[in-house]
């Protein structure tokens, strides 16, 4: 049985998923502001994901913008988003032949210089099959439409009630 000392830093307001072998991961956050877990596997190899969704990337996005919008009483008691539409994709394999007890750790950095989302320290050997970050163009489009959609929302509620207090005086 190979213990393994995962620590993440850097997750801050991306909130990124983290899948180890396919499974989400939920961390301990621990003093110092980073994350952490201690996995066991029987595995010589492990595959890191590292990857952040974005909701305006879905397919019925519209809809559920402007139901959000409503639920929330027109964005009052909406939480703040991040407008910066940043995609972290990261898949690493991580050899654990070499040593039965290893740490691995993780630090996410999105305005890396050399385009990489999340550098790995580790004595282990590790393969990067894909490490970027970028950010995504259509989804800072989609939300400049929805800024707008929320606007003439507003405005016509707010011309909508003035019209229904004008019929019932």
């Amino acid at each position: 049985m190979k213990n393994v000392n995962l620590k993440i830093k850097g997750i801050g307001r991306l909130k990124p998923v983290v899948c180890v072998d396919g499974k989400q991961l939920k961390f301990k956050k621990n003093n110092f502001g980073s994350y952490e877990k201690t996995i066991s596997t029987n595995k010589d190899k492990m595959e890191i994901v590292v990857y952040r969704y974005l909701e305006i990337n879905g397919r019925l996005w519209w809809l559920i913008s402007i139901l959000q919008f409503l639920i929330s009483i027109f964005g009052i008691l909406d939480t703040m988003k991040e407008k910066g539409c940043v995609i972290i994709d990261c898949k690493l394999l991580v050899d654990l032949n070499s040593s039965e007890n290893c740490n691995i750790d993780l630090a996410i950095d999105e305005n890396s210089e050399n385009g990489k989302a999340v550098n790995v320290a580790t004595e282990l050997a590790v393969e990067e099959i894909v490490n970027r970050s970028y950010v995504d163009e259509k989804a800072k489009k989609r939300l400049k439409i929805m800024k707008f959609v929320k606007l003439f929302v507003f405005i016509a509620s707010v011309i909508g009630l003035i019209f229904l207090i004008r019929a019932l005086v």
